[in-house]
């Protein structure tokens, strides 16, 4: 069973209701329900926790879709969630969004806890769907995208998506952003701690130690431009070309 199955009981949308007892039916007319979906997929715990982060995720990608035409993506037959927002991202890519105009941004509901899609990815170590992400924005830009995968935007909790990754030892995830915005491991959260801090604080040396490296390196200045990065990016090229063919 795939994490959405697992997170979903039933998909939106409208479905027969009829009356049974003992098994058998005892209405002669069976009555149409609207399936809507649960408000609470939007809504991150706090501290979050890895479930409510999916559900956040599952939400928030089925609300993007919605900015496109003629474009219905799903999570059938995929091994774990983030191969399935992976999946739906890259069919997005080369789709024309329905508007760039104010009304765009009704489409999508107010960001839960102010965390875009890059900051539940980084907080879910989603290393693939950061990338993704990051070459969707470079190559089908948009005022939504400039928002939802914006690395120095801090969400309600004051957290940029790197604190994230740093918070929750997530390595790759955070030498991707540390590469692509190096510029982030100068940011400090409310109690003043950068990444490198927050990653030492938690108890995460060697996601510490690999930030610290990229921050006295100023990483690669062209990485932005080219997705192509020394260190942490060299060790998930192989992994990567099964959903980013011609992106490396």
């Amino acid at each position: 069973m795939s994490d959405f199955n697992a997170l979903q009981a039933h998909s939106p949308g409208l479905v027969p209701i009829r009356v049974y007892t003992n098994g058998k039916q005892i209405s002669t007319n069976s009555m149409v329900f609207e399936y809507k979906a649960d408000a609470r997929l939007n809504m991150v715990s706090v501290p979050p926790t890895d479930t409510s982060l999916k559900l956040c995720l599952i939400h928030r990608m089925e609300c993007l879709e919605k900015c496109f035409r003629n474009f219905k993506g799903d999570f059938v037959g995929i091994k774990s969630l983030e191969d399935g927002a992976v999946r739906i991202c890259m069919g997005l890519m080369g789709q024309d969004w329905v508007s760039d105009d104010d009304d765009l941004s009704k489409i999508l509901p107010p960001l839960d806890r102010r965390m875009t899609l890059l900051h539940i990815s980084a907080a879910l170590g989603y290393a693939r769907l950061v990338f993704t992400l990051i070459r969707w924005k470079r190559e089908n830009p948009s005022r939504i995208l400039d928002s939802e995968v914006n690395p120095h935007q801090p969400d309600g909790l004051g957290l940029i998506p790197l604190m994230w990754c740093a918070r929750y030892g997530h390595l790759e995830c955070g030498i991707i952003l540390a590469q692509w915005s190096p510029e982030c491991l100068q940011k400090r959260d409310s109690g003043g701690l950068n990444p490198v801090q927050i990653a030492v604080a938690s108890g995460f040396v060697k996601c510490a130690s690999e930030l610290e490296k990229i921050q006295a390196s100023r990483a690669n200045p062209t990485f932005g431009q080219s997705l192509d990065c020394t260190s942490g990016m060299t060790i998930l090229k192989s992994a990567y070309s099964i959903y980013l063919p011609n992106s490396l």
